[in-house]
């Protein structure tokens, strides 16, 4: 009997952008061991590119040494002299700033979620207080748009989860009385009328 040993490494780094602005071979190296941690790196080039990538052409008519310190990186040129490059640059890291800090955010709702008990009891709270959405802290609100995002989804769930239940007792027999069967097949119809056949 064969055993089949599956390993899942775990990378410290994973889900850790760096944007590195680097060239030759101490900070790519640098940069190349977070990428080996699992970062996601994008290296930041003058239009030029890296000088380091003329030292030979070994690789494919690059360098050994850039193509072994750049694996794993994704790169991208700009001209740092120049104001608009700059106002690029700043632009990016200030979108990633403001999506890092939407997932930070996000995950502090989450675990007002939860501390409560739930979406149903944090709605609950807010009706039974009668709480405006404007007294609510902003984790608070987002919360409640959580809330109600799931209670949402879960009421969808449920609907369609009857509606199988009830497909399954016509074709199991369940609903055995001609009556209920003709009435059953009506309001089926009707609310798939509604929908495209596919």
């Amino acid at each position: 009997m064969n055993n089949i040993l599956s390993v899942v490494t775990f990378l410290p780094l994973a889900g850790v952008l760096v944007v590195a602005l680097e060239q030759a071979v101490a900070a790519p190296y640098c940069s190349s061991r977070l990428a080996d941690a699992g970062a996601r790196v994008i290296k930041v080039e003058r239009p030029e590119g890296d000088f380091a990538r003329g030292y030979d052409a070994t690789v494919k008519g690059l360098s050994a040494n850039f193509v072994w310190l750049n694996r794993s990186k994704e790169s991208l040129t700009l001209d740092l002299k120049r104001v608009e490059a700059v106002q690029v640059l700043r632009q990016g890291l200030t979108y990633l700033n403001v999506s890092r800090s939407g997932r930070r955010r996000a995950e502090d709702a989450a675990r007002v979620v939860d501390e409560v008990g739930g979406a149903d009891r944090l709605l609950r709270d807010v009706a039974r207080r009668e709480l405006t959405l404007r007294s609510l802290r902003p984790e608070r609100r987002l919360a409640l748009e959580m809330a109600v995002d799931e209670r949402a989804e879960v009421e969808e769930l449920e609907r369609q989860w009857r509606e199988a239940e009830e497909i399954a007792e016509i074709a199991d027999g369940t609903l055995s009385t001609t009556a209920q069967l003709e009435e059953e097949l009506r309001r089926l119809k009707r609310s798939l009328g509604d929908q495209p056949s596919g």
